[in-house]
């Protein structure tokens, strides 16, 4: 377990959340839109280049409805085009842009074919003999890329009833040369309900893959997330983003911080265990909150004490001076949480802090079976010593003096008094420690600094 707030206030549900799956379908569905834009942009540009060179510039002089009628047509799909690759954004706005697509698509068309069949040229054969008539099957196929078999189905439908249209317009002004038979017909037929069918199965599929990623990501992020409930949110990144998870680790400077409630075992004696669940977690909730603002990784909870680490898993450059603007801020949040407790007639709490900053391997440590990303070392062990030398020396926080150097490395001007040097059990030769400086003013104001780097290292 890594944030007890966490627990209280679980991440909502995301599998099978439809706004996000929702928001996935537009993304999906907009870049459909563009790709049909960009083929638009292009057969009309060509068109109109081709319109110009050929006889369009003077039939559009001299007044001729069928260059009207055909350079109104593309110069729409043209427009309609560029503002789509433009300015059509994901929203509201995307679907009735697909359904207008389908509409202004119908229209181009049937203005093409009306420049072809209605004022036909001596050799026109008739719409199912002309190569123009292979763009109808285009569009019959194009509006599944906009991953909505409604859409796609308007479209066909549409499309069908321009060449409908065009049927009447060829065989009510040039019924003698209109001398279709009925293997014309089928083939005109079966090519369409093919487009239409492709276009349609492109719509379904495609929205299905769309919609089968949309819900892969959201149970990896719902993974993540619950894997953050019991290890911190940056090792579960690392470990969800490693191809492979090795025992062992390497050596990085860290700062390593633990907390340790005083007499809160005696506290607690006859108390509910509900009572003492909810107090503990709003105790450890405030502690988490100040460590991870500061850029920290609680490695673990052992009853009511923290083992923080900063400097993993990617080192820091101010990790010790993280970790000592935390214990200022940890000191600070302990007296706020005091002041509700005496509110509710909640007696105070108290804390010692131990900080130490040294080499030490930071890594997977286990077996094949089961994994822990921790720390071990003798920073690790010096740190908690420091925590226990709080009671002797009468202090709430203890800080080696490697963490001081350190930590005044980055900020000469830290607030730190000495209390001399000690010696340490398990340690060789006595330690300088210090304390942080309650006669000056900068730990609660350093704090802020710390929260701007943490965000900036994450």
């Amino acid at each position: 377990m890594n944030d007890p707030s966490a627990l209280r206030h679980p991440p909502a549900p995301l599998s099978g959340s439809v706004p996000v799956l929702e928001e996935f379908l537009d993304n999906a569905s907009l870049r459909g839109e563009q790709t049909v834009a960009l083929a638009r942009f292009i057969f009309a540009s060509l068109g109109l280049v081709r319109t110009l060179l050929f006889g369009g510039w003077e039939g559009l002089v001299s007044g001729s409805p069928k260059y009207f009628t055909l350079t109104g047509g593309l110069l729409l799909g043209l427009a309609w085009a560029a503002w789509v690759l433009v300015f059509l954004r994901p929203g509201r706005k995307l679907r009735r842009a697909l359904a207008a697509s389908v509409v202004i698509d119908a229209v181009v068309l049937l203005a093409v074919g009306l420049s072809i069949a209605a004022w036909p040229s001596p050799t026109y054969p008739g719409l199912l003999r002309i190569t123009e008539s292979g763009l109808f099957l285009l569009a019959m196929a194009s509006p599944g890329l906009r991953l909505s078999p409604r859409v796609a189905a308007s479209g066909a439908l549409l499309v069908a009833l321009v060449q409908v249209v065009l049927f009447v317009v060829d065989f009510h002004l040039i019924p003698e040369r209109i001398t279709y038979g009925p293997s014309e017909f089928l083939m005109w037929f079966a090519l369409n309900l093919g487009s239409f069918a492709f276009g349609w199965a492109i719509a379904a599929n495609a929205r299905r893959l769309v919609f089968k990623g949309a819900e892969a990501a959201l149970s990896a992020e719902r993974a993540r997330q619950r894997l953050g409930l019991y290890v911190s949110e940056e090792v579960a990144r690392e470990a969800l983003e490693s191809d492979v998870l090795e025992i062992g680790g390497g050596g990085l400077r860290v700062a390593v911080l633990f907390s340790d409630l005083r007499d809160f075992t005696r506290y607690c004696e006859g108390m509910p265990p509900e009572q003492l669940v909810a107090e503990l977690n709003e105790y450890l909730d405030t502690m988490v909150r100040m460590v991870r603002d500061h850029g920290g990784v609680v490695d673990k909870f052992i009853g009511d004490a923290i083992m923080a680490v900063f400097g993993i898993p990617n080192e820091h450059q101010d990790s010790a001076q993280r970790a000592i603007d935390c214990a200022a801020a940890m000191q600070k949040a302990l007296a706020e949480l005091n002041e509700r407790r005496a509110a509710r007639g909640r007696p105070a709490l108290r804390h010692g802090i131990g900080v130490h900053f040294g080499e030490a391997v930071a890594g997977n440590i286990g077996n094949s079976e089961r994994l822990q990303y921790t720390v071990v070392g003798s920073v690790v062990n010096l740190a908690s010593r420091l925590e226990t030398a709080t009671k002797t020396l009468r202090v709430p926080v203890v800080v080696s003096a490697a963490t001081a150097a350190s930590a005044r490395a980055n900020d000469p001007s830290l607030a730190l008094r000495s209390l001399g040097h000690i010696e340490v059990r398990g340690h060789e030769g006595p330690v300088e420690v210090f304390t942080l400086d309650q006669s000056a003013k900068s730990p609660p104001g350093a704090a802020p600094q710390a929260l701007s780097r943490a965000s900036s290292a994450r």
